[in-house]
């Protein structure tokens, strides 16, 4: 790969990298679609036992190499257990999560109908109404459809969640880093 072709990718990926005033991350890319993820935080804690999230992780993280320590008290900050939550929102989820549920389907001919979605495979979705009758809307005819809320277990972004157990409280200035798949694709656009 060219010096400059380096360079681009990865003033591309440090720009893509949600970054804030308190958080600085290095990405060392390795060969076989690997990278490794070095950030720096700041972790607000309480004393005790405490769930903390942990946003803004890569999609394609490999949870059992993610390693953390707090900088400001390695001894007084530890990590009890750890879930990697990566069940992101998007329409089949969303779908997949209220068969047997209420919603409500939009088509292009203006009408709307209510009823529990008994399936939605390949795009289209069967209801049955009220009066026990059933409608199968064709995917092509579907412009929009509404839930009554976002279901548990669904996230915006892939987020490690930690039960932290904490002898000193306050802010911690930590390390975390992890492995992570998913860059050859970003490496290939730039050769």
């Amino acid at each position: 790969m060219k010096i400059s072709t380096l360079i681009v990718l990865l003033t591309f990926i440090w720009g893509a990298l949600v970054l804030s005033a308190e958080s600085t991350i290095s990405v060392t890319v390795y060969n076989n679609n690997l990278a490794l993820v070095r950030e720096m935080r700041t972790v607000d804690v309480k004393k005790g036992v405490q769930e903390h999230r942990f946003v803004n992780v890569a999609a394609q993280l490999d949870p059992t190499s993610v390693h953390f320590r707090s900088i400001t008290d390695p001894q007084a900050l530890q990590i009890l257990e750890q879930n990697f939550e990566y069940d992101l929102v998007g329409t089949e989820r969303l779908l997949e999560k209220y068969i047997d549920q209420p919603v409500t389907v939009n088509v292009k001919e203006g009408e709307a109908f209510s009823g529990t979605l008994l399936s939605a495979q390949g795009g289209d979705v069967v209801l049955q109404a009220q009066d026990g009758s059933v409608k199968i809307l064709k995917a092509s005819a579907l412009i929009k459809i509404e839930f009554p809320s976002l279901p548990q277990g669904l996230i915006t972004r892939p987020t490690l969640v930690w039960l932290l157990d904490c002898q000193d409280a306050g802010k911690h200035e930590s390390e975390i880093s992890y492995l992570t798949g998913g860059w050859n694709g970003m490496l290939n656009m730039w050769q």
